[in-house]
């Protein structure tokens, strides 16, 4: 489940993938969009999630040391389009930006505290318009402290500062905030 607390979204979950799309937010394929996120296992992006759950994901898992951009379909892990390997660092805070531009994908993973840097490109076959939102997989207690996206037609900020628990148990189980 997800659960939001001290302006940060966290993730609670050994799902994989779990995507969180803040409701009403914006439905895009082109643009650039941004998070600051600490964790441990996996973390990243999603993008041009459609109704059916399909679309692109990015992330970074400093436990396999790999940063991948790849599909996903009806909710599963699809299609890989590219992997970089890299001696990532754990627990520490990474800025991310994937831009997606027609099928040019890129992300781009900073470690300030280390001063590393990396970038992973690929390309979408299927661009489309859809939302974009948090991504983890294998993670216990992840967080984001925000997300921003930015296009031509559309830019601004979601930020999180209440509180709130939605899982089977808690709330409805949409598992939306």
């Amino acid at each position: 489940y997800w659960s939001a607390s001290g302006e940060m979204v966290h993730g609670h979950t050994y799902s994989s993938p779990s995507f969180l799309v803040p409701i009403n937010f914006f439905e895009l394929q082109n643009g650039d969009i941004s998070v600051e996120v600490t964790g441990n296992h996996a973390f990243g992006i999603s993008a041009r999630l459609d109704e059916n759950d399909s679309g692109l994901y990015a992330y970074v898992s400093p436990d396999a040391n790999v940063a991948r951009i790849r599909l996903v379909e009806n909710g599963n892990q699809s299609t890989i389009f590219n992997s970089l390997y890299a001696d990532f660092p754990s627990g520490v805070m990474y800025q991310l930006t994937l831009s997606c531009e027609e099928e040019n994908v890129s992300l781009s993973i900073s470690v300030p505290s280390t001063d590393q840097s990396w970038i992973l490109n690929a390309v979408d076959p299927d661009p489309h318009a859809g939302v974009f939102g948090f991504h983890m997989g294998n993670e216990s207690g992840a967080s984001w402290d925000w997300i921003s996206a930015e296009t031509e037609t559309v830019s601004g900020d979601v930020e999180l500062s209440w509180m709130t628990t939605d899982d089977q148990c808690l709330g409805n189980g949409d598992f939306a905030f």
